[in-house]
């Protein structure tokens, strides 16, 4: 009899043990899940780079719609120079019926270079400088 009290002691001490230890490994969970919430809510992170603030979300917008605005204005062309049938208009090189930025050139005169967008005619001419190709003999 008493062999099979302590085989029948043995497994119950043991699925007790279990039992207790489960538990205590419950209690435990429950208070590290506690412990770090207090924490998180106490840490403050300086800068997270995956975080966009509302902050930088407007000025991102401001700077978006501040090109979008720059990129409408158009600049009108400067004529730098004539070389026989060309112009040299805003850094490169064009002939007629071509185009440069919106217009388009219509003709080319020897001191000046006519240029059309839409219904807008226009006229650019070349930048009264004597000196502009001056040899050493000549000064």
């Amino acid at each position: 009899m008493k062999k099979l009290t302590l085989f029948m002691t043995i497994p119950l001490c043991l699925m007790a043990n279990t039992q207790i230890v489960k538990e205590i490994d419950a209690a435990l969970n429950q208070l590290q899940i506690e412990s770090a919430k207090k924490v998180s809510k106490n840490l403050r992170v300086k800068y997270d780079p995956f975080f966009i603030s509302p902050v930088h979300k407007q000025t991102k917008m401001a700077v978006k719609r501040y090109h979008e605005v720059r990129k409408t204005i158009s600049h009108r062309p400067v004529l730098t120079m004539i070389l026989n049938r060309s112009a040299f208009i805003d850094g490169r090189w064009v002939k007629e019926k071509e185009r440069i930025a919106d217009y388009r050139v219509m003709k080319i005169n020897k001191d000046s270079v006519v240029l059309k967008r839409k219904n807008k005619m226009i006229t650019l001419k070349l930048p009264i400088d004597r000196h502009l190709l001056v040899t050493k003999e000549e000064r």
